[in-house]
């Protein structure tokens, strides 16, 4: 099964200067195990969505307009390099509960599902990616890297 790590341009950026994909550590409490991030849904993980500042100053979810400015960027990998299931990953991660529930309750709300969350602690090497896709507007097209 393939699986998706979903990101911006400017990640992707950063991701290929480091020749892996490395946990996420934004927001992630002291204790917590840092995640690397996956998803089954082929289509676009909405909890990828950045928040960003707009011309006011204010910092909301982007548009998928804006995400398209962005750059949707995504990174296919075989399910097993990333091995951990979201009930896996909350426990081995020391999550706590009422943080994992928050983060439910918020993906939901976006129509994300965590079921199809997948991850791993380890970072992900260029060697096991699969392919990199870019959305143009109206399909997932391959990025020469």
């Amino acid at each position: 099964m393939i699986v998706w790590h979903y990101t911006t341009l400017s990640r992707l950026e950063r991701i290929l200067a480091a020749g892996e994909i490395r946990p996420a550590i934004a927001g992630v409490p002291e204790g917590e195990r840092p995640i690397v991030w996956f998803s089954r849904n082929s289509v676009w993980e909405e909890t990828a969505t950045p928040a960003i500042r707009d011309h006011t100053g204010q910092m909301h979810k982007a548009t998928k307009k804006e995400m398209h400015a962005l750059g949707m960027v995504r990174i296919a990998v075989d399910s097993t390099s990333a091995p951990f299931d979201w009930h896996q990953l909350k426990r081995r991660s020391g999550m706590k509960t009422r943080d994992a529930r928050r983060l439910e309750i918020a993906a939901r709300r976006e129509y994300s599902f965590p079921e199809d969350w997948r991850g791993t602690f380890e970072p992900v090497l260029r060697s096991e990616w699969l392919s990199i896709e870019r959305f143009d507007g109206d399909q997932w097209v391959p990025l020469l890297y």
